[in-house]
């Protein structure tokens, strides 16, 4: 029901609704309210496929962090040599059961992102490096865990072996329970949480939520590292034609809102 519900509430639904609404209108003989919904369903699909809409969103809907700066870094290094309480935690965000390239099982367009920033960060800081993603809900064929998969790239194409991973995990509230249980056996005291910018919001939510129902709030310090930045540069005109970049940033911002919004 999950992937169905939040299929309805997105495009293009949302704006087939909208223009079947307009199109009833009109055969009603109320033209002003029908041309109306028919103007806001146009104005509607090109926003839906702009990047700059869909910055403006995580801005304004889900306060996304900013990337983790030099500064940033090299304090979290610091804190590494001083104590070695400090890892880097990769978040799955899916995974290709045949990748023909490959001749294998990878990850996908969202997971492969954020298992390369995570390797990038564990070599700065010298800082251990785990993964968390199971077999999600929409994948019950899927016959290897996101886990063993990100393993496998992370020792064999990029040469930095997994410290631990965590592949029981559904979903992101699993990712924060099932993680949380390794973070302690290693006493971690500073975490790095690696996702996509517009998942993060969730992710931290989950985590103190984890924290809280272990009944040790704030006993870890979360850093949030988003993958799948964009530059903060100028706004060009550029961003705000429809592509198919845009098309996917618009929507992750939705589903991730709707998410937040929903408590999931």
């Amino acid at each position: 029901m999950k992937p169905l519900a939040m299929s309805l509430v997105q495009a293009p639904m949302v704006f087939m609704a909208l223009a079947i609404a307009g199109g009833w209108q009109l055969q009603k003989g109320r033209r002003r309210r029908g041309w109306l919904l028919l103007f806001a369903t146009v104005i509607a699909v090109w926003l839906s496929g702009c990047e700059g809409f869909g910055r403006f969103l995580s801005q304004q809907w889900l306060n996304t962090p900013p990337a983790l700066d030099r500064a940033e870094i090299a304090r979290l290094r610091q804190l590494q040599a001083k104590d070695g309480g400090v890892a880097v935690l990769v978040l799955g965000g899916g995974a290709r059961q045949w990748a023909p390239e490959y001749q294998g099982p990878s990850l996908n367009e969202y997971g492969l992102p954020r298992l390369r920033l995570g390797i990038w960060l564990s070599r700065q800081i010298q800082a251990p490096l785990g993964f968390s993603g199971g077999i999600g809900w929409q994948a019950r064929d899927q016959l290897l865990s996101e886990g063993q998969i990100a393993r496998r790239v992370a020792a064999d194409e990029f040469q930095h072996p997994l410290s631990w991973i965590e592949d029981r995990s559904r979903d992101t509230r699993e990712n924060a329970r099932f993680s949380f249980d390794y973070l302690q056996q290693r006493q971690i005291r500073t975490l790095v949480l690696v996702t996509h910018e517009q998942h993060l919001p969730r992710a931290l939510r989950a985590f103190r939520e984890a924290m809280n129902d272990k009944g040790v709030p704030g006993s870890i310090t979360l850093i949030p590292a988003p993958a799948g930045l964009r530059p903060d540069g100028p706004w060009r005109l550029s961003t705000w034609l429809p592509s198919s970049e845009g098309y996917a940033r618009v929507r992750y911002v939705i589903y991730e809102a709707i998410a937040l919004a929903a408590g999931h």
